[in-house]
């Protein structure tokens, strides 16, 4: 597959997030008008395991279903990884979408039912949240998740047993939505992502979630005092199923299958008269729900981040927050008023320029213009990701044309790395996937 960026700029929502990727529009050359979107993410010789071919093949595990969005073609070079991805339209959080009560329900039993398909295959998103649900261009009343760049196995491929709740260092996913138990760090499971859906349901029946007017950052620990004090019963003047369903999802254990079938049925009981496959209608002339906040307000996700204990002073320097010390130096070659950055731990010693994050236990600020690459762990893993990759996508071996040059001349040229065909080929033939891939569950 041969791909040509067309000439703009990058799309803006929807699948931009925060781990430094650009998205495209592209054309496949050899498909005469086929467009898809690209998304580009720095990457270096020395990760083993990046973050686009991590969500390659966790499109590829769940392809089938209609919330899935089709994944094509994955490539990297020494410097930028590529994924050839479905072109989506707006995504849950933009303004723009006309919101109704039939068709905020027709949404909610599509989301249970992908949500349900993504743990039926093993597997929990990590960062469900309005702006990951987009509108398709192909089939416009059919929702989409996507952004599978922090997803994780929550069960043993091999005997399906739950994993053990080891906790984990560093936060995961967006503040705003993760869960109660996601702030305090525990591993995370099919609880947590049905928890942020019930915020994410929330946000949408309100225009805005109640612990984050506006969608202001308020620090963690006070967004989470805020949060945890907020109750389902809170919820007045608006159908009680949406507060019982985060009192429902806050309720549930680590290891609880979460029953995904009734809640489908009480959100239907709002519009009874919906069809059995209920779609999106931009045309629905019912009452409109408040409207969201602007989509680009929303928060970051993020890979396992460091937490500082405590953030709730907006107006105090960065570099007096507990364990990290920055040091302002000149850049030279460069404007002197200009600030540069060097970043050192608790004890002084300076930290490298692209440092992996469990080595920083603050907000990590990169002292280069590069973005910071890093591989993800082992425990985050699908299994062989390459060669699940190989198996079900096509594999980028040109760079794609037309692109902006992103690469300081003094550099070496970008080239692509190449799989050998004759493995790529011996893996389609031979790979038999290690989780179900059966038909998607009923709605």
């Amino acid at each position: 597959m041969r791909l040509q960026f067309l000439p703009e700029l990058p799309t803006e929502g929807g699948y931009v997030n925060a781990l430094e990727a650009r998205v495209y529009h592209a054309f496949i050359t050899d498909v005469p008008g086929k467009v898809v979107a690209v998304k580009q993410a720095t990457v270096a010789d020395n990760v083993e395991h990046p973050r686009l071919l991590h969500e390659g093949a966790a499109l590829a595990l769940l392809r089938g279903h209609p919330s899935i969005p089709l994944a094509y073609a994955w490539g990297r070079s020494q410097y930028y990884e590529y994924l050839a991805i479905e072109l989506l339209s707006v995504n849950l959080a933009d303004s723009a979408i006309k919101l109704t009560m039939r068709n905020l329900v027709a949404l909610a039993i599509q989301m249970l039912d992908v949500i349900e398909h993504v743990h039926s295959h093993g597997i929990v998103h990590c960062d469900v949240k309005t702006p990951n649900f987009m509108l398709g261009k192909q089939d416009p009343g059919r929702l989409r998740l996507i952004d599978f760049g922090l997803c994780r196995p929550y069960r043993n491929p091999v005997t399906l047993s739950h994993l053990p709740d080891v906790g984990t260092p560093r936060s995961i996913g967006t503040d705003a939505f993760a869960s109660l138990h996601v702030h305090h760090r525990h591993s995370p499971s099919r609880r947590d992502d049905m928890e942020s859906l019930s915020y994410t349901l929330l946000a949408l029946l309100l225009g805005d979630l109640p612990w984050a007017p506006g969608w202001s950052y308020l620090g963690r620990t006070r967004l989470y005092e805020s949060k945890k004090a907020w109750s389902g019963t809170q919820l007045v003047d608006r159908p009680s199923v949406f507060g019982e369903f985060v009192d429902y999802t806050r309720a549930l254990g680590y290891t609880d299958a979460p029953d995904y079938a009734y809640w489908k049925c009480r959100f239907r009981e709002l519009c009874p008269d919906l069809p059995a496959q209920p779609y999106y209608d931009p045309e629905d002339t019912t009452e409109s729900l408040p409207k969201r906040t602007p989509s680009g307000s929303h928060g970051h996700s993020r890979h396992a981040q460091p937490a500082p204990e405590d953030e709730d002073e907006p107006s105090k320097p960065h570099e007096e927050r507990a364990g990290i010390h920055l040091s302002k130096i000149v850049r030279l070659g460069k404007d002197e008023d200009e600030p540069h950055y060097r970043l050192t731990d608790s004890a002084g010693v300076e930290l490298p320029k692209s440092a992996p994050w469990k080595y920083i236990d603050t907000d990590f600020i990169s002292c280069s213009d590069w973005p910071v690459t890093f591989s993800l762990d082992d425990d985050e893993l699908l299994g062989n990701e390459q060669e699940i990759v190989c198996a079900h996508l096509d594999i980028l071996e040109e760079l794609p044309s037309g692109q902006e040059q992103h690469v300081e001349d003094c550099c070496p040229p970008e080239i692509m790395h190449r799989a050998p065909r004759t493995h790529c080929s011996e893996v389609r033939k031979a790979f038999v996937p290690s989780v179900d891939t059966s038909a998607p569950a009923g709605m």
